[in-house]
């Protein structure tokens, strides 16, 4: 299964994301919806989507999921919500 060392996956709640994390993830509306963890010891982000139905497919919140986890700079996601 696809994880972050601390144990964040691919169908993980952001708000999961947000406790293992801490201020160092942010989400953003960009590309549908992303999010990013920036600390200095690494750069980790995705696409996030909604996780129920009362949202459009563009509101990321902390109840979304993740979607995909990319490592470093590697497209869309990377840029900074």
């Amino acid at each position: 299964m696809l994880a972050t060392a601390r144990g964040l996956h691919v169908g993980s709640s952001l708000r999961s994301g947000q406790q293992l994390y801490g201020s160092a993830m942010a989400l953003g509306a960009s590309q549908g919806g992303v999010w990013l963890i920036r600390s200095h010891a690494a750069k980790l982000d995705g696409y996030a989507w909604t996780a129920t139905q009362s949202h459009s497919d563009t509101d990321v919140t902390w109840r979304s999921l993740v979607a995909t986890i990319d490592a470093g700079d590697v497209g869309c996601p990377a840029v900074t919500p």
